[in-house]
């Protein structure tokens, strides 16, 4: 049985909004037994459904200590680095991943589709439409991103949450890159995957930044 169970993930912030704008999300979740460690969130971009190297980690930060019961607490990052991805990638659906794990091993992945949109004039804000023409270079101060929340797709995996000492864990599974090759879940529901594997620990020992608890009545 999971320790921590995901309740929600809430886009929080203007959306649709300018490609660099950062993200934010609302998280909240349920610990029923005291934890060794702190959990570990990132935010993913995938900046190339073929080229995993292209993804890039917006924000990876530790919480904790994780108290007993229901906890809130926001998430935010900078944007996507507009460079960074292929000229090709740069327009049109990709993904965006929250991803929770416990000592180096990821139990839960919320993904969402995020759609940029190239606009000439005014900005979705300002009641404009997207441009069917592309110019022949795009100005990303001219691309608008939208995080798509009615389609939110849950993946959940089994992990070790009580691990011995020197106890070895098979290999991580693969951040989420195409969330349309399977079913999405119905609006404003967070469907679990029930085909879990136990998972690698994580060897990076860099230090990250730790974020306090919202501890919920």
């Amino acid at each position: 049985m999971a320790l921590v169970d995901v309740e929600e993930v809430k886009v929080v912030g203007p959306n649709p909004a300018p490609f660099g704008d950062g993200y934010q999300f609302e998280i909240t979740f349920e610990c029923i037994e005291e934890l060794e460690d702190d959990l570990e969130w990132k935010i993913v971009y995938v900046g190339s459904a073929s080229d995993e190297s292209k993804d890039q980690t917006l924000e990876e930060v530790m919480v904790g200590p994780v108290p007993l019961g229901t906890s809130k607490f926001s998430l935010e990052s900078p944007g996507a680095d507009w460079e960074g991805i292929p000229a090709q990638d740069r327009l049109g659906v990709t993904v965006l991943n929250v991803c929770c794990s416990y000592k180096g091993q990821p139990f839960v992945n919320v993904g969402y589709y995020v759609n940029n949109e190239y606009y000439e004039d005014k900005g979705p804000d300002e009641g404009g439409v997207a441009a069917v023409e592309l110019p022949s270079v795009v100005d990303a101060s001219r691309v608008y991103r939208n995080v798509m929340t009615d389609e939110p797709r849950v993946t959940r995996y089994n992990i070790k949450w009580h691990l011995k000492e020197g106890e070895a864990l098979p290999e991580p599974p693969p951040t989420p890159r195409d969330l349309a090759v399977r079913p999405l879940p119905p609006s404003d529901q967070l469907a679990a995957d029930d085909d879990g594997d136990d998972l690698e620990e994580d060897d990076d020992d860099e230090e990250e930044p730790e974020e306090e608890l919202e501890e919920e009545d």
